[in-house]
């Protein structure tokens, strides 16, 4: 089952995964990720999802420092998520 928020369904978005899904994510509205907030019935944003996002923006020509501040991370956790990318 995936996890969609309630930006992604007014936008019409039904693969989290896709392309259209991780840029309404980068360019969210909300201060805070709506899936994260609703922890309670273990939806979380998958941490793929997250390097995916991290990446992008990395190759966009952010700073790891400034992915951080975006992502809400701590620079470590971007550096790992670039890792993968490089693994």
């Amino acid at each position: 089952m995936y996890n969609i928020c309630k930006i992604m369904q007014e936008k019409g978005i039904t693969d989290p995964d896709s392309d259209e899904a991780i840029e309404c994510c980068l360019d969210c509205p909300e201060p805070k990720c709506l899936l994260e907030m609703d922890q309670s019935q273990g939806r979380r944003v998958s941490s793929g999802k997250k390097a995916l996002m991290a990446i992008r923006l990395h190759k966009s020509g952010l700073s790891v420092a400034e992915i951080a501040k975006i992502m809400r991370k701590s620079i470590r956790q971007i550096q790992r998520y670039l890792e993968k990318e490089n693994a």
